[in-house]
């Protein structure tokens, strides 16, 4: 695979030295980013199903509650979660988090570490995103804002926010299994979405 050299600075080293308020508009430029990706026509590539992302994150529940580290409650809560019938699909970043997005000296941010790009659930994508930068209530709402202004529609993603939420952390426990201590916050996220699923969730 041949990729482009994006000249610029990485998010996740310029964001510590700027203002608070700095770090919403940067979510925001990524959600129009995204937005742009998504409206694009997608490939004859088929999406996986909603069901299958149900189905690996029935799976990792009950390793993870095999290996005690969720409890059954968390396990039951999140594993009752009912995946939506269908999901409107195109190629998906995959991984858009600030360690992936370059600010350049023009002022625009690009993404990188493409190897991930595939025809998945838009849903899906919005949720890996929120859930790899990871964003706060705050930051998310910039985000979906600015996935609006680009075009893009949430409001399949937010009407079935837990469920999406739940399996974007999945796929994050997968790819963190051997390493326990990059594990702990996702074991953190998934417990309070078990517990609050509706807390973090923005209105637009």
């Amino acid at each position: 695979m041949v990729l482009e050299f994006v000249e610029g600075t990485p998010l996740d080293e310029w964001l510590p030295r700027q203002r608070r308020d700095r770090e919403a508009g940067a979510a925001r430029a990524a959600g129009l980013w995204l937005a742009l990706l998504h409206r694009g026509s997608p490939p004859a590539d088929r999406a996986p199903a909603p069901s299958r992302y149900g189905q690996r994150l029935r799976a990792l529940l009950r390793r993870m509650r095999s290996a005690s580290l969720l409890g059954a409650d968390v396990v039951a809560a999140l594993g009752s979660l009912t995946a939506p019938a269908s999901a409107a699909s195109a190629v998906t970043h995959g991984d858009i988090c600030p360690e992936n997005l370059i600010l350049t000296p023009a002022g625009p941010l690009r993404p990188i570490d493409e190897e991930r790009l595939a025809v998945r659930p838009l849903a899906y994508d919005l949720a890996r995103t929120i859930n790899r930068w990871p964003l706060s209530a705050r930051l998310e709402a910039a985000f979906l804002e600015g996935y609006v202004s680009g075009g893009g529609r949430p409001a399949a993603f937010l009407k079935h926010r837990t469920f999406w939420i739940a399996a974007a952390l999945a796929t994050s426990a997968e790819y963190r299994w051997q390493q326990p201590s990059r594990l702990r916050p996702i074991l953190g996220a998934l417990h309070a979405l078990a517990h609050a699923p509706l807390v973090s969730r923005p209105e637009l």
